[in-house]
């Protein structure tokens, strides 16, 4: 068995490079596109119809979270929050309960976002009526939080 003969590699241009300039550029551009491409934007970030709903329902939300911070202590200490109950005694809550509409409406929010994105790819209308819904849901939220405080 003999070994195998090593060939010497031809000096490009007799400049003592191995391989051109050109070609280490074209490598670490490869290499960088490539990790790049792990951090593409999903398809489902890039429909406008998401957009469209994530940037209105932050508006919402914003605006419940703004009108309650800057009136919360011109409001009753209690509310008639509860207004699905038939007895009025069971209707009335803390105002420290005007809270739970802004995270209600950011739970619904992120829970909507996370399944829709989960089945976006597998039933794309699916996915649409999801968010859909959740616009609804969060402007119902507000719309019964700005009831509630007008």
């Amino acid at each position: 068995m003999t070994k195998k003969e090593k060939k010497p590699r031809e000096k490009q241009l007799d400049l003592g490079l191995k391989e051109s300039p050109k070609n280490i550029f074209y490598k670490i551009r490869t290499k960088i596109s490539r990790f790049l491409i792990r951090f593409e934007i999903k398809e489902f970030l890039k429909n406008p119809f998401t957009w469209l709903v994530i940037i209105l329902s932050l508006g919402f939300i914003a605006t419940q979270w703004y009108i309650l911070k800057n009136n919360i202590s011109g409001y009753p200490q209690n509310l008639p929050i509860w207004q699905n109950q038939a007895i009025s005694e069971k209707k009335i809550a803390g105002k420290e309960y005007l809270y739970t509409f802004p995270i209600v409406s950011a739970s619904i929010l992120f829970l909507g976002s996370l399944f829709s994105n989960i089945f976006y790819y597998k039933e794309k209308y699916l996915s649409k009526i999801l968010l859909f819904s959740v616009l609804l849901a969060i402007t119902g939220v507000t719309f019964a939080f700005l009831k509630l405080v007008s």
